[in-house]
């Protein structure tokens, strides 16, 4: 599990990093990724409103996410800071085009069903490159095992596609009226799961 995980500095042929492999600035020797914490909120939410550029979700949003799914809802910390995290739900997969379709993430999300979702995943751009958000999406295909769930999906942005790519993921078809943003060309993306992995007793 990767509650309480120490990740060693990767070789060439292991990284696990956010750019291609050979690369990598190498990981912080110390990097633990674990559930989020309440008292973690204050930090998440400093985090996404500078990646966000100040649109990203307020503290109460951040709040309700990690109530709706804490089991998702993943803090990657290194020397007691926090370099990134991650929030994800349950839901059963169904088609959208939009974001607003699907923006209302506690009401869709269903401990029943058969899909995680991505919702985001930031990283502290201090600690970029250094294989933060490999670990955290590797952590998060283990919480898909844990529930027994068929896959992941997500929602990239087309400059992020490589990086996903090499962690697992595919395209699934490109989602052109999913942002507003005419400069946001977003791709929705998917991991399956290994069938029968059996879930991860606690």
């Amino acid at each position: 599990m990767c509650e309480n995980f120490v990740q060693e500095r990767p070789g060439r042929e292991d990284c696990p990093g956010d750019i291609p492999c050979g690369r990598c600035r190498g990981l912080c020797e110390d990097l633990s990724i674990t559930t989020a914490r309440p008292e973690d909120i204050p930090g998440i939410h400093a985090l996404e409103q500078e990646v966000e550029g100040g649109h990203g979700a307020d503290q109460e949003t951040l709040r309700a996410r990690l109530r709706m799914f804490p089991e998702g809802f993943l803090v990657a910390r290194c020397r007691d800071r926090i370099a990134g995290y991650l929030e994800s739900m349950i839901w059963q997969g169904r088609p959208f085009s939009r974001f607003r379709e699907i923006q209302d993430f506690p009401r869709l999300h269903n401990p029943a069903g058969d899909e995680l979702y991505l919702i985001f995943l930031a990283v502290d751009p201090e600690f970029r490159s250094r294989g933060v958000a490999g670990r955290l999406l590797f952590c998060l295909s283990d919480v898909g095992r844990k529930f027994s769930l068929k896959r992941i999906r997500l929602v990239a942005k087309e400059e992020l596609i490589l990086f996903y790519k090499a962690n697992g993921f595919e395209i699934v078809r490109p989602l052109p009226d999913f942002h507003p943003c005419e400069s946001f060309r977003p791709y929705l993306m998917q991991k399956h799961l290994p069938e029968n992995s059996g879930a991860v007793s606690d």
